[in-house]
């Protein structure tokens, strides 16, 4: 299965989408995407105040992404010593 994030376009679309009173159902057969992406991505990148909005969220999504790649666990001393 072949798995890719939403982008900044995507976004857009759905704040576009949101705002015009549509479902999340109806958000995602417009995506092409599964309604699951779409109410994941409105629960997790919801400001302080629980509103999405596209452009915080792609922020969001950014942060998160480069927080979750740049500690890589291969190689780290830890890892090997525990193996050892």
């Amino acid at each position: 299965m072949s798995y890719t994030h939403l982008n900044r376009t995507e976004r857009d679309l759905i704040y576009r989408m949101q705002f015009q009173g549509h479902s999340q159902s109806a958000i995602a057969r417009t995506l092409g995407r599964h309604k699951s992406t779409i109410s994941r991505e409105l629960r997790r990148y919801r400001n302080v105040t629980g509103h999405w909005w596209s452009p915080e969220a792609d922020l969001k999504a950014g942060l998160a992404r480069r927080r979750h790649v740049s500690s890589p666990k291969t190689g780290s001393k830890r890892l090997i010593n525990s193996v050892l």
